[in-house]
């Protein structure tokens, strides 16, 4: 298919296929996996609260199979390329749901406290609408 067809196919798509999605955002250290901030999105999300986080949620209480210093280790490894990291994992929320969740990972420039961190944006992928793709562009 020529891009200026598809291109002309793409512009008379029903609009309303386009869907915000919900999603959250926290600051976790990355040495200790510790959560220091999380917005509105990550407590409803997850089920957590503020003073859940104060008293020290870590993302070994959201992946529990997670060994954090292997996880560390190859997150390293993948920032020496790159600022951000995708990840497609479950999550377990504090009230012990499973959720399917696509994960991108920032690392930060500065450092709090001495410890470098890392910014988590997460969506469940439950909310991701899937479009028919193949049948608009044949």
């Amino acid at each position: 298919i020529k891009s200026s067809a598809a291109s002309d196919v793409y512009k008379r798509q029903d609009q309303t296929k386009v869907h915000k999605l919900e999603c959250s955002q926290c600051l976790m250290e990355l040495r200790s996996g510790r959560i220091i901030t999380a917005d509105e999105g990550f407590m409803k999300m997850f089920g957590y609260t503020r003073e859940d986080i104060a008293e020290g949620v870590t993302y070994k209480d959201l992946v529990p199979c997670l060994d954090i210093k292997q996880i560390v280790a190859k997150l390293r490894e993948e920032f020496v390329f790159s600022s951000n990291i995708c990840y497609e994992h479950t999550v377990m929320c504090k009230n012990g749901e499973v959720k399917a969740v696509c994960s991108m990972l920032e690392i930060q420039n500065t450092l709090i406290k001495g410890h470098r961190m890392i910014r988590v944006s997460s969506t469940e992928l439950a909310s991701v609408i899937e479009l028919d793709t193949e049948a608009k562009f044949k």
